[in-house]
């Protein structure tokens, strides 16, 4: 219960599933995602506290990545996040949001608690966006963060650090990872048909091979993407629009330039 237009509109419906599967007497967990941006909703702290006095097999997981947009946590909250949820009388956890193992293990506890002894939880996973919460952040030029404190965070990515974990013991072969690599390459191969049908349509001038180098596998290189865009040859118009909701996938950028060109 996490994909929801209302933030933490989520949490009220797990704990509807949660007690529905309590009466029925199934072992049923419910889990309910939401960001640090929503901790002082009002919904939230409410299914917080009926989670609790209820006895609800319930999970309240929350992925902290220190801003809500642009806000920082420190400027909306006090005190930490776990002992805000503990003040309902639960079990609350912090773990580090990067660390695969770690999350796995936490989560396997909160499930137990609830599915053994009808008790709810807080998770509290701490990570990080390395972009900004929106695309038009770019456009408006919004800097609250230093570049300093993104690279640290991503030098703790956690799909590196698992995939050198696995290595460390093991379990995966660097060929292993490259096989996997060229698997998400391939993909990125298939969803690119559609720009390319796009840009053909339309006859854009910038070859399609530059689109693809900007955006291959790793992500997409957003001033590079920037002075695509700007290259264009559209209506100053239709630019803007590209630049403030430049998307993120082939695919997004193909719709994009079909609505535009």
């Amino acid at each position: 219960y996490g994909a929801n237009g209302i933030v933490c509109a989520g949490a009220p419906m797990a704990c509807g599933a949660a007690y529905a599967s309590k009466v029925a007497g199934l072992d049923r967990v419910a889990v309910t995602f939401f960001g640090d941006g929503g901790i002082n909703q009002g919904v939230l702290l409410e299914s917080m506290n009926m989670a609790a006095i209820w006895e609800l097999p319930v999970v309240f997981l929350c992925e902290n990545n220190g801003y809500a947009v642009t806000t920082p946590i420190s400027a909306v909250s006090r005190t930490s996040l776990t002992e805000r949820a503990a003040s309902f009388g639960m079990e609350a956890t912090s773990v580090d949001g990067m660390d695969v193992a770690a999350v796995y293990a936490a989560a396997l506890d909160a499930v137990e608690r609830a599915r053994s002894n009808s008790a709810p939880s807080f998770m509290e996973c701490r990570t990080y966006r390395y972009q900004g919460h929106q695309s038009a952040e770019r456009v408006m030029k919004l800097r609250y963060r230093t570049d300093d404190e993104i690279q640290l965070w991503m030098a703790k990515d956690p799909i590196n650090a698992w995939a050198k974990q696995l290595a460390s013991v093991g379990v995966m072969s660097p060929e292993a990872r490259e096989a996997i690599d060229a698997d998400i390459d391939a993909g990125w191969e298939v969803l690119a048909e559609p720009v390319q049908t796009v840009m053909r349509r339309y006859g854009l001038p910038q070859p399609y091979e530059q689109l693809k180098a900007l955006t291959r596998g790793k992500g997409i290189n957003e001033e590079g993407l920037r002075e695509f865009i700007i290259g264009l040859a559209l209506p100053d118009e239709a630019k803007q629009r590209l630049l403030v909701m430049t998307p993120r996938s082939y695919v997004g950028l193909a719709v994009e330039l079909a609505r535009t060109a």
